[in-house]
Parts: structure tokens; sequence; C-alpha cells
């Protein structure tokens, strides 16, 4: 039966309450005691029906209408999702982690209907973290396939919560875990090893330095019996049961135990075992054994296709000629991008031209490179030395300190002759620079270089030792170079003096000239060569010039004490001489660009570097 004054409308119950309320007011005076317990009962009854009704505004609400299905995927979307393969975050951060996991919680508190949405959708706790509220977790995930991270996010891994999880095991579709932050008495490995299945698992990760591993020896988790994993990530460990990983498509194993690692022929064996591999990293790992402990050695005619290799990335290799030893047994696609980083790349007496096999016919990827990068870069300012070939863009990338003699070295074994568009930088110290004679030895490799980009802001004499070597070879130029042998020049550049009588022209395909540069740029001496190529029915079409001001960084410096520069007598200083160089440039090119205070180019490494598999091995620690 409805309450009295049921059939009143909500207005008309408002005013009527608010009557009695000052209706009682005036009684109050006169009778006042039990009055206060009846207040404190009506105004908690009052807060139960003031939060009914808000519950009936948000439910006319747009965002209401939709479907629970669709708000729960909605919610799904606002929640922190990490990589299957390297778990961390994947936005540049300083660190691999941070708080922003517990954020989506805060949704439980906006009302009811998404509480109800939140606690009755199992997918939206199926994310389990040590760190996170673990049982509450597993509890409303119901039945669906777990993702888990023990001791990731927050060092720590008890027995109590190892216990918790692995009787899950056949519901785990990721398994993280940083095994020495492990709190039990004994080993974890046998704890591992006898759960049960886990049948759908298809990504793990096993974060150690070492702690209880015997011989490197990884023992068969989960009963041995993973059929679905897919995604491999190792620390440490050099070998495992065998049959216990095939069919993988990324793996990752890096920092091995010195004792165990494979030969080069067993760690063919094992990846042939996985044709659809697309990432392959291994850092300060794999097949890295000295030629005289890998033996047996694979035969020279074994090779193993990986056609669906996206990244192949081998940091701190013992030495170059490791590398090409592995890079010799396999073949490649087209698309592969590969990275080779670290130790070697430090070292003045390897000979980075026997990086690549003298028979790449079988690396699709360094086949048809059309553009190069070479960057010169003083230890001081270089965080990791790298070459890389991303086949995606067909690109070379060389970026260390490399010597004249190295870079002299790769000449006759990279795959430079199809080579058009060039980017050079040379930030080494002015004795250690590339000389003009180097810069021809260069140029000698691209006879179809069409483009060419000085990276030269912070180093003005690379942009004339470049060009230098392009200037053709002229009557002047021969007599001034003659005089300049009689005077007493050093004899010890012999090879220079001859390339001077060579009366090539070299690249005589080049059409466009870009120069990053200061505001000291030699614009007379680019217009000459620009000249002598013209001469030659060789000319260079288009210039492009980005001339930075003397603070492209932002930085900000005290006034001066004796003088005071505004910007805008700056910028007409700058003005001034930019105008007079474009009004000389337009003599010698057809197409005249100049631009100022844009970017400086990053483009000297590729857009993917740093890899993930560096971030997660080097860059961070745990």
């Amino acid at each position: 039966m409805a309450p009295a004054g049921a059939h009143l409308t909500l207005q008309q119950l408002i005013d009527a309450l608010t009557y009695k309320v000052v209706a009682a007011q005036k009684k109050a005076k006169e009778t006042v005691h039990g009055l206060i317990e009846q207040i404190d009962e009506l105004e908690k009854q009052l807060q139960i029906a003031a939060a009914r009704l808000r519950g009936f505004r948000n439910s006319l609400q747009p965002v209401h209408r939709l479907p629970p299905e669709l708000l729960a995927t909605i919610f799904y979307g606002t929640q922190q999702h990490l990589p299957s393969f390297f778990p961390m975050l994947n936005d540049g951060t300083v660190s691999k982690y941070d708080e922003h996991h517990r954020d989506w919680l805060s949704l439980l508190h906006v009302c009811r209907r998404w509480r109800g949405v939140i606690a009755s959708s199992p997918f939206l706790w199926a994310s389990v973290d040590t760190s996170l509220m673990l049982e509450k977790f597993l509890k409303r995930s119901a039945s669906a396939p777990l993702t888990l991270y023990l001791g990731i996010r927050k060092p720590g891994v008890s027995e109590k919560v190892l216990d918790a999880t692995l009787r899950y095991s056949r519901r785990f579709r990721e398994f993280h875990i940083a095994v020495d932050g492990w709190e039990g008495g004994t080993s974890i490995y046998p704890r591992l090893c006898a759960a049960d299945a886990a049948p759908h698992l298809a990504s793990l990760t096993i974060m150690t330095e070492g702690r209880d591993v015997v011989g490197g020896v990884l023992p068969p988790l989960f009963s041995g019996q993973m059929p679905s994993i897919r995604q491999l990530c190792l620390a440490y460990f050099t070998s495992w049961p065998a049959g216990l990983f095939a069919n993988l498509t990324h793996l990752c194993l890096h920092d091995q135990s010195d004792v165990g690692r494979m030969t080069t022929s067993e760690f063919l064996d094992f990846i042939e075992q996985s044709p659809r591999l697309e990432e392959l990293n291994l850092i300060r790992a794999g097949p890295i054994r000295p030629d005289a402990s890998d033996a047996p050695a694979p035969p020279r005619d074994r090779f193993i296709p990986l056609p669906h290799l996206r990244e192949l990335d081998l940091g701190d290799w013992p030495s170059v000629t490791i590398i090409s030893r592995l890079l010799s047994h396999l073949v490649l696609p087209k698309h592969t991008n590969m990275y080779f980083w670290g130790v070697p790349f430090r070292d003045p007496d390897q000979d980075f031209g026997k990086l690549l096999p003298i028979d790449n016919s079988r690396l699709a990827n360094l086949h048809n490179i059309k553009k190069w990068y070479l960057a010169r870069q003083p230890l001081v300012i270089l965080d990791t030395p790298c070459i890389s070939v991303a086949g995606s863009v067909q690109t070379l990338y060389m970026y260390g300190t490399f010597s004249a003699s190295q870079i002299e070295s790769v000449l006759p074994t990279y795959p430079l002759h199809d080579v058009t568009d060039v980017g050079v930088r040379d930030s080494c110290a002015r004795s250690n620079r590339l000389t003009s004679s180097n810069w021809k030895h260069i140029f000698q490799r691209l006879p179809h270089l069409a483009s060419l980009r000085i990276l030269a802001f912070g180093s003005p004499s690379t942009t004339r030792s470049v060009l230098q070597a392009l200037r053709p070879k002229s009557d002047d130029d021969h007599v001034s170079t003659v005089r300049s042998k009689k005077s007493g020049s050093d004899v010890s550049s012999k090879s220079s003096e001859s390339d001077e009588d060579d009366d090539e022209i070299l690249c005589p395909s080049l059409t466009t000239l870009g120069i990053e540069h200061d505001a000291t740029l030699p614009a007379y001496f680019v217009s000459t060569i620009a000249e002598a190529r013209a001469k030659r029915s060789c000319p260079i079409k288009t210039l492009k010039v980005l001339v930075y001001h003397g603070n492209p960084f932002g930085i900000v410096r005290p006034p001066s004490p004796v003088t005071a520069v505004s910007d805008s007598d700056t910028d007409q200083e700058y003005q001034m001489h930019t105008e007079d160089d474009m009004q000389l440039f337009k003599r010698h090119f057809e197409e005249v660009v100049f631009e100022k205070d844009q970017p400086l180019s990053m483009d000297v490494v590729p857009r993917t570097w740093p890899t993930r598999a560096y971030e997660w091995t080097r860059r961070i620690d745990w």
C-alpha cells in the first residue's frame, strides 16, 4: 500500500516538506525534548532521498543511454595497457612505469550505474598487478584471460601472492615476473614448474640477474606445457628444455650468463623452429662465442629464412665479425630493420667493413638502399654508437665516432651504389674531422647521388670540407695545387695529391643541396662550387638553406653590461645578411629557399631509435 502523500507530485512534496519544517521551528521553543534525535533521523532520510534524486537525474544524461557493453568498452579504453612484449610505458618517459594504472578506478566513484557496469565486466579486472588489490582483481576477473605483472611495477613477490596467482594458470594470457624480488625462503622455480599447464599463455617475461639459476638452465615452467607461447623475453638464461619454445613471433634474450651460451649452430636450430619470427633482439646474448669456441661451426651453406622478420636488434656484441657470422646464415626480407650498437662501435680498432658478410645476396633489406645518413659525433656527447639498416625505408644510418680509416673500410662492402640521398654531419673536433680527400673517396662511391644535405650547425668547416670534394678540377685549381706542392706541402698526403689530379666530375646527378648552418654560412664559397659545376654541365639546381640564430636552443643568457642589442636589431642584421646571400645564390641556382630558426634535424638516426629492446635492457635500471 502506497504511503500517505504518494499521490502528490515531487514539487508538491517539497513545498509541503518546507512548510512542515517552518512550522516545526515555531513549535520547537515549546517542545525541545527528543526533537534533536527526530531531526537527525529525518535528515538522514532526506539525504537518502536526495541521493536517489541525483541518481534519477544522472540516469537522464545521454551517456546512460549507451548499452552497458559499450560503456564497459569505453572504460577499458581509459585503462593503462602495457605492450605484451617489453611490458613498459611507450611514451618516451624517463621511467618504465608510473602510477596511472590506478587512475581508472576513480570511475567507480562517479555513480551507481557505472559501479555496476565495472563490477560486472570481468575483462576490466583481467590485468592483475601485485601492487594493486591483487585478490580483488583475481576475484572480479571471473573467467577472463589474465595478464599478470608480478614484481614488475613494484619490486617484491611474496609466497602468498604467487600461490594466489598460480592457481589460475589455465587462464594466463601474459605472465611477466621479476623473480629476483621473490621473498620466499626456497627457490621460486620449483613452484613455477609445479603449477598447472598454461595452455593459453602467449607472452612470457622473466627478469633475473641469476638468482637461484643453476647453469643458466630454465626449467620446464607450468609443467612444461605452454603450447600457445608466441612472445618470449628472457634475461640470464642460456638454455631450456628442447621444444619448450617454438613458433615464436617475438624473441628477446639479454644479459645471458657466461656459462652455457649457444653456439651459432645451436642458435640456428632454435630459431629454425620459429619461421614466423617478427622481432629478434639479442642484447649481450645469443651466439656470441669467439670463433675458437663456436664449434661445431654450421655448414657455410646453411641458411635460415625469416620472411616475416621486421626487426633485428643486436646490442653490445663482442665484435662486428661475430655479427657478420650470424648474418651470413640468415635470409631476410627487404622490410627488415637492423640495429647494431654498443661495444664494438666504440672500438677504434674495429674494421666496420667486416660487419656485413661478403655475400649479402640473401639479405634483401640491403638491396636498393637509397638514403645514407653519416653522423660523426664526439664521445663526450655521443649516447650509444650504432649502425642501422632501415629496410622499410631503404636507408643506411651510421652514427658514431668512426675514424676516417673505418669509414674508408666500409665503402667497398656496404650497399652504396644506388644511394641517391645523403645527409652528413661531422661534429668531431676540428683536428679529427674528415678532410676533403676523405669526402672525395666517399663521393666516388655515390655515382647516383642526387640530393646532399650538410648538417653543419656548430661545425661550419664541415660545409667547406664536403663541398670542396665536389669542386670540379679546373686549370686554376691545378695551378694552385702545383704551387702548394712546390712550396713544401706535407709529403704524407700522396693519395690526396693523386686525387686532385683526377679530372672526373663526382656525383654528376647531384641537383639538390641542403645546408643547415649557423650565421657563418660561407655563401661565397658555396657559390663558387655551384658556378664551377655549372661550367662542367653538372649544375646544382636547388639550394635549401636553414640558418640558425646564435641561440638555437633557447638558452637565456644575461644581458651584456656594455651594450644591449634588441631582438629587432638582431633580426634586421640577419635579414640584411640573408638578403645579400640570397642575391648571390640566385646567380648560380635556379631555386633558392631560405629558412630561419627551424628545429634542428633529428633524422641522423632512425625514428625508431632507440629501440624498445635498447630501452628495456640498457637505458633504465631495474
